[in-house]
């Protein structure tokens, strides 16, 4: 319960922050006729892997490493670091930590979010980018950021995944508006309504998908 606990109130704080800088930074450029679009993809890029910095570092110990997001709870699952039913049961908590984190910051900004860094292909994404592009690059960052994943407890680097994070994320944002979280996808999507929710699947199949795939590659690597 302990873990679940804190699986669900770190997602809904890691959400709450990084969502929080999106809407923000966002608001600030369409105010502003100086600042260039790199602003805010930038801004947010660096929120994505900041917030999961100091999600892990208030939730994680030594002895315990907590996910805060789907992706990365399936790969425990394959390697066995969590049972099924737990994994599960940690999954749902993430779920309801994200829209936890969306309807807090709804409330402190009153309405007033933008897209909330909801992500989204087509006419809700920055570029007009097709289902293709978008499944592909969801895929590609969900793999990259698992197989770092899985390799944190030799590398033993608590920088490497907030790092990860924020490069998938200058990656993905113009054409996804960075997700490799459906946790995330999930509570932004429900607070942004019908045409964000219909794209949804796109964020939980794709990330899952690129999660599975990355768990055989990242045993095919460590093969001498």
């Amino acid at each position: 319960m302990k873990r679940i606990l804190k699986e669900l109130f770190g997602t809904a704080l890691l959400v709450l922050i990084a969502c929080g800088i999106a809407s923000t930074s966002n608001i600030i450029l369409a105010t502003s006729v100086t600042l260039p679009g790199a602003f805010s993809l930038l801004t947010i890029a660096i929120a994505g892997g900041l917030s999961y910095y100091v999600t892990s570092y208030i939730f994680n110990t030594d002895k315990e490493r907590n996910a805060f997001n789907p992706i990365l709870t399936v790969t425990d699952i394959l390697n066995h670091r969590v049972t099924l039913a737990t994994g599960i049961k940690i999954i749902l908590s993430q779920l309801a930590g994200g829209i936890l984190g969306t309807e807090i910051l709804g409330i402190i900004l009153g309405g007033k979010y933008g897209a909330m860094g909801a992500n989204g292909y087509g006419e809700l994404s920055i570029i007009g980018s097709s289902v293709f592009q978008a499944f592909a690059i969801e895929f590609i960052t969900s793999l990259i950021l698992c197989l770092v994943y899985q390799k944190i407890d030799k590398l033993n680097n608590q920088f490497i995944i907030p790092l990860t994070i924020t490069v998938i994320y200058l990656m993905a944002i113009p054409y996804t508006n960075g997700g490799a979280n459906p946790a995330k996808s999930f509570g932004t999507s429900i607070m942004m309504g019908t045409a964000y929710i219909k794209q949804l699947w796109l964020f939980v199949i794709a990330p899952i998908c690129g999660a599975i795939i990355s768990y055989f590659l990242a045993k095919l690597l460590q093969k001498k």
